[in-house]
């Protein structure tokens, strides 16, 4: 790191303040200045100091770095990040909804894994297909990798090229040169109908443009005779606020307050309020939620409830009310901490620590149509419809895949490819059959996984769905595997089944508000 970051660095301490610092320095009537030039040398000479007299030789930046480090540490703000090089360069991809994979036309771009690796790619592309082994990526071999480390191998740099040594399934090793690119991941998973006028999409996290694709989305879907809409917020970590908002106000009337976000002391109040005619005023809503929706995920589902104009199904969301803010500092160096709270429209906070807010859960908060939220709790769903437990067969099944995960990815990869290649698959209905659970049993066998057969057998339904799930993608691409995924999910056709017995929202709202009613 150049010397220039350090007075950066430095100001930056200051500036956030060390210990007591800052506090000391807000109620100083004059001189504050003077002070805080004081300590920033102070600090230089103290790194300056330990950097040319320690035992042990260290350099001065990395001394800086610590005391960055632990600034922010100090501040025990869970969400408080000092982010640096690699990670600065992950977090704006997830904003952006961007990664960095091996470019087209030489390499499948669904996504995967690599048993010395292997390709769990779902569709077959020229140069690497589903089931092929990795042997070595630019002459370091691939043996023993984990998922991050793979993946960090194979996605480091953006315009560059690699060399991988491929085994392709049967063959003997080939080298090939793959250039990686920058490709956008959408937050939208394709729409696909349930029937019944009833269609789903699932929105996978909030991310720079994942209001215009959710838009886009549900405009296909209402070409399709879309009259009601599960939309899924189910493991959905948030992101970008502003986003949650333009979501939100995509279901909303002009003048519906979507969210109020309050920072420190003196800061002022920022409400944020719908400003465009909603375009389907008409269409019926139910959010799917979970306990890994969080962040602007809650914003748009607490929205969404508060105003009545979508009953939220399954359990409890992971309940964060609060906003962290990104500063660069230098190059591709940046803090990002707290700096404000936010609040639905009903008033009431979804955060469940929520410290300094505690008195204020003494109020009573409403609906819009005067049903009462729970406050403090995080997003307590409509009708609560948890998950079926996993049966003690799968659970073993699961564990033993574990053990060699990028290989149990590939035989599934393998195996579905050779299962379309005999032409069977002809409808998204298909069947798993006994015959195709054979076919990945010996894959299985074939690259090692260590999975007893009593295992494998006892655990039926649930490698027949795995299975069934990627030769959907396979066969169908991404819509298929979703589509194949919704209809074995007890959560969506709960949501289905509510929205076949009540076509308004109106009178959806009314009939979750008489449980047994709903189920």
């Amino acid at each position: 790191m150049r010397a220039r970051w350090l007075p950066v660095v430095a100001l930056a301490i200051v500036s956030f303040g060390v210990g007591g610092l800052a506090t000391r320095y807000m109620t100083r009537p004059a001189g504050v200045d003077r002070a805080r030039a004081r300590d920033a040398r102070v600090l230089g000479r103290a790194v300056e100091t330990i950097s040319r007299n320690y035992v042990d030789p260290v350099e001065p930046d990395s001394l800086y770095l610590r005391a960055t480090s632990e600034l922010v540490r100090s501040l025990h703000d869970p969400y408080a990040e000092l982010l640096l090089a690699d990670a600065f360069r992950r977090f704006n991809q997830q904003l952006s909804g961007t990664r960095i994979q091996l470019a087209a036309p030489t390499v499948a771009q669904e996504g995967g894994a690599v048993s010395g690796w292997s390709f769990g790619f779902t569709t077959p592309g020229r140069g690497i297909n589903p089931g092929d082994d990795i042997l070595a990526v630019d002459g370091r071999s691939t043996a023993g990798m984990t998922d991050a480390e793979a993946a960090d191998l194979l996605a480091r740099d953006t315009a560059s090229v690699i060399n991988l040594l491929i085994r392709p399934r049967g063959g003997t090793p080939v080298l090939r040169r793959v250039e990686r690119t920058a490709v956008h991941v959408p937050a939208v998973s394709p729409g696909v109908m349930l029937g019944e006028n009833i269609g789903y999409l699932a929105l996978h996290a909030v991310t720079q443009a994942s209001a215009r694709e959710l838009m886009d989305a549900v405009v296909t879907l209402r070409s399709q005779g879309m009259r009601s809409l599960v939309l899924d917020l189910r493991r959905n970590p948030g992101g970008l606020i502003s986003q949650g908002v333009e979501i939100a106000e995509l279901f909303l009337n002009p003048g519906d307050t979507i969210a109020v976000m309050r920072g420190r002391g003196s800061m002022p109040v920022k409400a944020h309020v719908a400003r465009l005619a909603q375009p389907w005023p008409d269409l019926s809503l139910v959010v799917l939620v979970n306990r890994q929706t969080a962040s602007s995920a809650e914003v748009i589902a607490a929205a969404l409830q508060d105003h009545d104009r979508a009953v939220v199904i399954g359990t409890p969301t992971y309940g964060k009310g609060v906003i962290q803010t990104t500063f660069p500092l230098e190059g591709e160096v940046a803090v990002k901490f707290t700096t404000a709270r936010w609040y639905a429209p009903s008033g009431r906070t979804i955060q469940r620590e929520a410290d300094s807010i505690r008195a204020a859960h003494d109020s009573v908060y409403r609906s819009a149509g005067g049903r009462p939220m729970d406050a403090g709790r995080a997003i307590q769903p409509d009708l609560l419809v948890r998950p079926r437990f996993s049966e003690p067969s799968d659970v073993a099944f699961v564990r033993q895949v574990r053990l060699a995960p990028n290989a149990y990815r590939a035989a599934l990869a393998a195996s579905a490819a050779a299962i379309i290649g005999e032409g069977a698959i002809t409808s998204g209905g298909f069947t798993v059959s006994d015959h195709m659970r054979n076919q990945l049993w010996r894959a299985l066998a074939e690259r090692g996984v260590p999975v007893r057969w009593g295992v494998f057998d006892a655990a039926s339904g649930l490698v027949s769905r795995e299975l069934g799930y990627v030769i959907a993608r396979q066969r169908w691409g991404e819509a298929g595997e979703v589509s194949r995924r919704a209809a074995d999910d007890r959560l969506v056709r709960s949501a289905a089944v509510l929205l076949r017995r009540a076509p308004t929202q109106r009178s959806l709202i009314a009939l979750t508000e008489n449980p047994m009613a709903a189920r």
